[in-house]
């Protein structure tokens, strides 16, 4: 997690340094909003949306929130952001409590510093699950953000609310959740599948919670673009019904560890990309496409199939190998569990 940290008088600053100290391990760095050498505020406030996972002032709340005001644009992308009083009593999230993580962030540094976390999101105060903040916890995302009021107001409400996944599930459901295996009617979904268009739907458009568990098997011609490969990707994905958040990662074969348009394609699209040795491919597990062709350049018959399998590893083919503009591609999805803790903590996700 990157955290950027701002102080605004000496008392502070000890403060500041206590809570930066909480965090080690973390990508943390402090800087110092009063004397000669200040940071100034607006751009404080301004990098850290750009650049940070988390803000921490310390300080008044109301330095925070006119610090910040010009750059809050939505609750799937503002970083956390946690003021502390200057006596270290006080962990207030003041913003992106549950998918940002400051919720979790203030009790962090509560607990650090000896001090008392102010929570005051509905689902926490109350002892709901808050199915944003339990995705976030697990590395899900959320597509729809703006239907989180939905699930939440159900559950507030007492009328509780129905979830399917088609994957594991671990631990007891929380308070109010129960299982369905009826997709279309489910209000939250747990897929790393597209879900049918809202017309389609038997009721209101679910919660799509969304497992990073796709892997992207690539194969390509000597000198093929980015472009390229990126089409030729986003044809699989699209034929196979995945959301770009569903990947991650990518592999090939070793031969195309140097290609600079598959480098740059993942560089781009944020993945990890992993390379196998021909030998390893071949001991992939499962029914792969065949092409002697293929096996005469490269020592084996598939190099996306089979790539894509050994990311994974599962080897489920969710989409088999397709040709566009001479690169190859295949999905493969790993398995994937929803974890429910029999806990405070499973309500706060």
């Amino acid at each position: 997690m990157r955290v950027r940290l701002i102080a605004f008088t000496a008392a502070g600053e000890c403060v500041a340094l206590r809570a930066r100290d909480v965090l080690e391990g973390e990508d943390c760095a402090y800087e110092r909003g009063f004397g000669e050498a200040r940071r100034g505020l607006d751009a404080f406030a301004r990098e850290g949306f750009d650049r940070a996972d988390a803000l921490v002032f310390v300080g008044a709340t109301g330095i925070a929130v006119r610090a910040i005001a010009p750059y809050v644009r939505s609750k799937a992308s503002d970083p956390a952001v946690v003021v502390i009083d200057e006596t270290g009593t006080w962990c207030i999230p003041v913003l992106s409590g549950h998918l940002g993580g400051a919720n979790a962030l203030a009790i962090r540094l509560a607990r650090g510093l000896g001090a008392q976390p102010v929570v005051t999101t509905a689902t926490d105060i109350r002892g709901v699950w808050a199915p944003d903040s339990w995705a976030a916890s697990r590395g899900f995302c959320v597509l729809e953000p703006e239907r989180i009021r939905s699930v939440s107001s159900s559950l507030l409400a007492g009328a509780g609310a129905t979830l399917f996944t088609d994957g594991a599930v671990e631990g007891a459901v929380p308070a109010g959740v129960s299982l369905t295996e009826e997709r279309a009617r489910a209000q939250v979904v747990v897929t790393p599948r597209a879900l049918p268009q809202d017309g389609e739907l038997a009721c209101e458009p679910a919660l799509h919670i969304v497992p990073r568990c796709v892997y992207v098997g690539i194969g390509c011609r000597r000198g093929a673009s980015r472009a390229a490969i990126a089409r030729a990707v986003e044809c699989a994905r699209e034929l196979a019904g995945v959301p770009s958040r569903a990947l991650a990662g990518a592999a090939s074969i070793d031969l195309k560890a140097d290609e600079e348009g598959l480098l740059s394609w993942a560089r781009s699209a944020g993945l990890a990309i992993e390379f196998f040795a021909a030998e390893r491919l071949a001991r992939a597990e499962g029914s792969f496409s065949s092409s002697p062709f293929v096996e005469s350049v490269t020592g084996v018959d598939c190099v996306c199939e089979r790539a894509a399998a050994c990311a994974s590893g599962s080897g489920r083919l969710i989409c088999r190998k397709q040709v566009l503009d001479g690169v190859t591609v295949a999905l493969a999805a790993s398995a994937f569990t929803c974890t429910f803790n029999n806990d405070a903590a499973n309500r706060r996700g």
